[in-house]
């Protein structure tokens, strides 16, 4: 925009609505201070979740969603402001595959494909959606907690007996392939060595109405208690 003359920038503000004017400064702003955050939005295509009002809000607060300290990151999949402790410990904050959002909460394609979500594509493509919607969304089809595990279990063990008629088919002779299993629990999660929980987690510093910039600190001292309490830490965990 800095290259456009002057007169043509007023000539496109002035034709704008005031509401589409004000997305305009909250996306310069953002675009100014927070600039890794709309890289890694564009990267992973969360975007249609959430607004650019909702991430300008997100952007000038400064506590974490779940516990209230405060939150140095922001969860992607539904711009949440979270700390580093929550986003690896809770499970609101560990993305679910398709094939887990169907196991484990009992819901079908075409449920699955309003729910909140990013893409990644590495060696192959895939899609990660969001823990606390997709159980929302499965409630309200269930009814309960209770229906909603009894659809689930029902679900899977028809997957299952399909699978063991399969197995027979291959041992008499009648079918060549090699079925898969169905997965049957979850992977280990391992908290701050799951991967998929970094997956849709960018640092983003929280903002000042006057744009002043703040990243969060600790206390050495804090630290060093917490390193006597707990043990140093090795290979990533502490030794106690």
């Amino acid at each position: 925009m800095e290259k456009l003359p002057l007169e043509l920038l007023s000539m496109i503000f002035i034709e704008l609505d005031p509401y589409s004017l004000m997305n305009f400064r909250r996306l310069r702003r953002i675009v100014k201070y927070a600039p890794t955050v709309l890289r890694s939005i564009n990267t992973i295509g969360p975007g249609q979740s959430f607004s650019v009002q909702d991430l300008y809000d997100k952007l000038h607060t400064t506590a974490c969603e779940t516990c209230g300290d405060y939150g140095g990151y922001l969860y992607l999949i539904t711009c949440r402001r979270v700390c580093y402790l929550c986003f690896t410990q809770e499970e609101s904050y560990l993305p679910l595959l398709q094939v887990d959002v169907m196991r484990k909460i009992a819901l079908r394609p075409k449920h699955v494909a309003s729910l909140p979500k990013i893409k990644f594509k590495m060696s192959k493509r895939f899609i990660l959606f969001d823990h606390d919607t997709a159980r929302e969304v499965g409630l309200a089809l269930y009814g309960s907690e209770t229906a909603m595990r009894q659809n689930a279990a029902a679900i899977l063990s028809d997957k299952m007996d399909l699978y063991e008629s399969r197995i027979s088919q291959q041992t008499a002779g009648t079918r060549t392939t090699t079925p898969r299993k169905p997965q049957i629990s979850d992977e280990p999660d391992n908290g701050f060595l799951n991967p998929k929980r970094f997956m849709a987690i960018v640092r983003a510093p929280s903002l000042d109405r006057s744009g002043a910039l703040e990243w969060g600190f600790h206390c050495a001292a804090c630290q060093k208690q917490h390193i006597l309490e707990c043990g140093e830490i090795i290979d990533g965990r502490h030794r106690r």
